[in-house]
């Protein structure tokens, strides 16, 4: 069995008895860059889970997010272009079940805010434009998000050369644009698609919202090599997200997701 592609039900199926289901149109809703920057030539890479929903998931009344698993590459060319803390990169994001997941690209700028360098921002534009479904008669959907992200950090260690703790915050607003055909029930929720079931239009025009806080610990930084260090970082988020009843849509509804990632840095 499918479930609809802008109607499904969420990620996290809590009950036991429920059906597993096709879930789609992954929405991110935090770049989980790191505000630490490098401070000279260099690259991140992560890997982890990233936290969001799926847009599927609006279609029913849920509190629960998704964790998607990620990987991501991160420039910070520094003195090579003369833009200090300047930093663009990419996500590809893993999809579930029927999902092909996608790519987002982001720009953004990082650095530290005080001279003891306890204290940093991150500020970055995401965006990305991707089709999930089947297009062939059933579920599908085509999802644009645009949307910025800033995030601080403040390391509670004091700029150990070692190990070091940190606490980050951070909030991020995008607009997403969603359209795709559904099956619904008799109460207008988003529902498994049998091969002869009808379709339901819906579009999603929203300006979405999200909060976190995270703690991360940091290793081997400031080191004079090749390797910059490295952090582990988990983070919890809560969010507003549409809710689609009969394909159209009536308001928002909260969720919370969680996320975990290991970066490594490398560089001059």
């Amino acid at each position: 069995m499918r479930c609809p592609s802008l109607g499904l039900l969420a990620a996290s199926i809590a009950s036991i008895a429920a059906a597993a289901c096709t879930t789609l149109g992954p929405v991110p809703t935090s770049t989980t860059v790191s505000p630490i920057a490098h401070g000279r030539p260099g690259v991140d890479l992560q890997a982890g889970a990233m936290p969001g929903f799926y847009v599927s998931s609006t279609t029913r009344e849920s509190d629960h997010g998704d964790a998607f698993a990620a990987i991501s590459a991160l420039l910070e060319p520094d003195r090579m272009l003369g833009l200090k803390g300047l930093i663009v990169g990419g996500t590809m994001i893993g999809g579930d079940g029927g999902s092909r997941g996608m790519f987002q690209p982001y720009v953004g700028w990082r650095g530290y805010v005080d001279a003891a360098r306890t204290a940093s921002v991150a500020a970055v534009a995401f965006g990305s434009s991707a089709s999930d479904g089947n297009r062939d008669g059933r579920a599908h959907v085509d999802v644009q998000r645009v949307g910025a992200e800033v995030t601080g950090d403040y390391d509670v260690t004091q700029g150990s050369r070692v190990v070091g703790f940190h606490v980050l915050g951070g909030a991020s607003v995008q607009r997403l644009d969603a359209s795709g055909d559904y099956c619904v029930d008799s109460r207008g929720d988003g529902t498994d698609c049998g091969d002869t079931d009808p379709l339901t239009h819906a579009e999603v025009d929203a300006l979405i919202t999200s909060g976190r806080g995270g703690l991360a610990l940091d290793f081997a930084r400031d080191r004079d090599s090749w390797f910059h260090g490295g952090r582990v970082e988990f983070s919890y988020v809560v969010g507003s997200k549409p809710r689609v009843v009969f394909g159209q849509e009536q308001g928002s509804q909260i969720y919370s997701s969680g996320s975990l990632t290991l970066t490594l840095g490398f560089g001059e």
